[in-house]
């Protein structure tokens, strides 16, 4: 965001998509273990996907509130598929097992956001750049500078005479980078949905623990009476 630092800025950021994500998981838990899980990660890609779009709709004048209805629908969403995913993968596993899910499941999860912010920075700075050459930038310099977070930096030395132009052209192609890259992450958001919606399905519960044997199925000990 222009105009504001680093912690100002994530936390205009997160603090949105936290709270939705928090509020939703808490309200849902007495149905996560009845529920199949197609709908619950299905559905919360989906509302991912749909909170980037409404994300995406940027413009040079755009200031923090117009990022405030799709982060709280894509933190609703997070909420929805983080919970039903870690359950319903813990359920899937015999008990002694639910180490090794849990972890899998974290590391597909950090996967997935190492992914998603190279695609989607990679998109930004790009498109960035492409639209700061179109407005007369071609060095290169100010959208390195720019895309890593220096635009205060380079606006506090920027001389004066042109100061207004160089902010008015960061601001319109930051505005345009942003909107394209959430428009890619909200295109893989949609399609990682449907894919959840059509792959899932309901787990039957997992059986007895590796090595342990069913009760009526136990031998009895030596010399113990039937």
């Amino acid at each position: 965001m222009v105009g504001l630092g680093p912690i100002r800025a994530g936390l205009a950021g997160t603090a949105p998509l936290s709270l939705a994500a928090f509020v939703l998981s808490a309200l849902i838990g007495r149905w996560l273990h009845a529920a199949n899980p197609r709908w619950l990660v299905g559905g919360g890609l989906l509302l991912i996907g749909t909170g980037a779009l409404l994300q995406s709709r940027l413009y040079a004048q755009s200031g923090g509130m117009a990022l405030l209805p799709g982060l709280i629908v894509a933190g609703a969403g997070v909420g929805l598929a983080t919970a039903a995913l870690v359950s319903h993968a813990m359920a899937a596993v015999p008990q002694l097992s639910g180490g090794m899910a849990a972890g899998a499941v974290n590391t597909a999860r950090q996967l997935g956001f190492t992914f998603g912010v190279a695609v989607v920075g990679s998109v930004f700075a790009g498109r960035l750049a492409r639209h700061l050459a179109a407005a007369g930038h071609r060095s290169g310099a100010l959208a390195q500078a720019v895309a890593g977070g220096q635009t205060r930096a380079v606006l506090a030395h920027t001389p004066a005479a042109g100061r207004a132009s160089v902010e008015a052209a960061v601001r319109a192609a930051s505005a345009y980078g942003l909107h394209i890259g959430l428009l890619v992450a909200g295109g893989l958001g949609l399609v990682g949905g449907m894919v959840a919606l059509a792959a899932l399905k309901r787990h039957p519960a997992a059986g007895p623990a590796a090595g342990q044997v069913p009760a009526e199925q136990a031998v009895p000990e030596p010399g113990a009476r039937l």
